[in-house]
């Protein structure tokens, strides 16, 4: 038999050959255990309505998923010092150029002769 159980806002099932059944762990037949995995399988997601409810549309109810807009979604740790990264390594690239030109002015300045 199957059971499923709600404990701190999490649920999940029991199988009765496999696990310790509680009093507070409720029956529920093989149809609906069996369409909740189908209906996950399927990238639907669901939270407890009643867990004493006797069919699937009574005990689940759908959870609906918010699309997340990508431009809303922070950088990881790691995006982050890459983006820094790239930052330093620009201004390195830029300090290297003007060291270059003022080294060029350096040699042209001693090479003609004073008056």
């Amino acid at each position: 038999m199957r059971y499923i159980f709600l404990e701190d806002n999490y649920f999940g099932f029991k199988d009765s050959e496999v696990n310790n059944i509680e009093e507070t762990d409720v029956e529920i037949t093989e149809e609906i255990y069996n369409r909740f995995f189908r209906e996950q399988s399927q990238g639907k997601e669901f939270t407890i309505k009643n867990i004493n409810g006797s069919t699937f549309e009574e005990i689940f109810e759908k959870v609906i998923i918010e699309p997340v807009d990508p431009q809303k979604v922070e950088a990881t740790p790691f995006e982050k010092l890459q983006q820094e990264n790239e930052k330093l390594k620009k201004q390195m690239e830029e300090t290297q150029q003007s060291m270059a030109e003022i080294m060029n002015l350096i040699a042209m300045q001693q090479g003609t002769p004073k008056q």
